[in-house]
């Protein structure tokens, strides 16, 4: 867990190449968002493949998984990149140049924060979200969160589920990812049999101190568990909009290399469309995905991150643009104002290979990643 200065705790991933000690900053990071409902855990497949070649970050954010926050219902843009920048200068007083990548909703976020300059961004890279398709879906956004389960018997029924809909179609990425999302519900009857325990215990000392008791029934009705979704999507609606709009003129502004990765040509909006004939940002289509490319396809999102990020790393242009962002988030924080902004705190961050092999292992209980 990294704790910042404002006490909000955020679950932090990391997973860096066999060669790299331990702790050391890492001449070149690739930080990894997930989209809304999601956890880290979208993001385990591919780090495996990176890590033999990179080191990479992810985190849950607030309101996700295992973050704890103040607010966790805040999904502001606002707040959330504010989230971003703490969260890596907590981890990174110096953060090294970066590949900040991000999916869905942690794409649209991904840009925002390479819009403040207040990060070394070397190179950008934006999955399956382009303004136009996004805000032309909103209107179907709640029926499709409606129409999911509310509750599953086990995470293996919800891994089950995520399959036969098509909302996943790798298993592995599935049994990585749908455990770290949903939360075991206690019912009434594990509370009975709580009290029950209690009683059965208290009954069981005074008989062996000799102490009278009254009959005790220690039978209590067992029930399956039941597991429901750890973040409430519809509670979000009202910032919807705001997620999207200006989303592409905000993203061809951003100075740095772009890419962006699409699960079908559709998904392309005009401006995204002229921006790409006129060589201003990298399009890929993966095909025979669903929304969350880089869980069906793990090991081509990896190939494509790992293209992208060898093709500017020692680009003279990529370097440049994370020189200056770096030479400008220097300046800022020599002001007061950015320097009470500057995260502070207590940093422990998780294995993405150790938690992702918990949340593969785990077919009847939760998942939880170590902290």
């Amino acid at each position: 867990m990294v704790t910042v200065e404002d006490g909000d705790e955020f679950c932090v991933y990391t997973a860096q190449p066999p060669s790299m000690p331990a702790n050391a900053t890492p001449p070149f990071l690739t930080l990894l968002l997930h989209g809304g409902g999601h956890t880290s855990m979208a993001w385990a497949c591919v780090a495996s493949y990176l890590k033999a070649g990179m080191s990479v970050m992810s985190f849950d954010l607030r309101g996700h998984g295992s973050t704890h926050t103040k607010d966790d219902h805040d999904l502001s843009m606002g707040r959330l990149v504010r989230d971003v920048i703490n969260v890596v200068r907590a981890v990174y007083p110096s953060p090294p140049p970066l590949l900040l990548a991000g999916h869905s909703l942690g794409g649209t976020l991904a840009i925002h924060v390479a819009a403040t300059n207040e990060l070394p961004i070397a190179s950008l890279a934006v999955v399956d979200v382009v303004e136009g398709t996004a805000l032309s879906s909103l209107c179907h956004m709640r029926g499709i969160v409606s129409s999911r389960p509310s509750s599953f018997p086990s995470p293996e029924a919800a891994v089950r589920w995520s399959l036969k809909c098509g909302a996943m179609r790798n298993v592995e990425s599935a049994r990585a990812s749908l455990p770290d999302q949903i939360v075991r519900i206690r019912n009434q009857n594990e509370e009975r049999t709580s009290d029950t325990e209690q009683s059965q215990s208290l009954s069981e000392e005074q008989a062996s101190s000799g102490s009278s008791s009254s009959n005790v029934n220690v039978q209590a009705p067992s029930s399956p568990a039941t597991y429901t979704w750890r973040t409430d999507l519809l509670s979000s609606e009202p910032y919807w909009s705001d997620w999207f709009i200006g989303l592409s003129s905000l993203f061809l502004s951003c100075p740095m290399p772009k890419l962006l990765v699409l699960a079908g040509a559709d998904r392309m909006d005009p401006a995204m469309m002229a921006a790409h004939m006129m060589g201003k940002l990298q399009v890929s289509i993966v095909q025979d995905v669903g929304h969350s490319v880089q869980e069906d396809k793990p090991q081509e999102m990896a190939r494509l991150l790992m293209t992208f990020a060898n093709r500017y790393q020692l680009n003279t242009r990529g370097c440049m643009w994370a020189q200056q962002s770096k030479q400008q988030m220097n300046k800022q924080k020599s002001t007061p104002q950015t320097a009470a902004a500057s995260s502070t705190g207590t940093t422990s961050s998780s294995s993405f290979s150790t938690a992702a092999a918990s949340s593969t292992a785990s077919s009847s209980s939760s998942s939880h990643p170590a902290t």
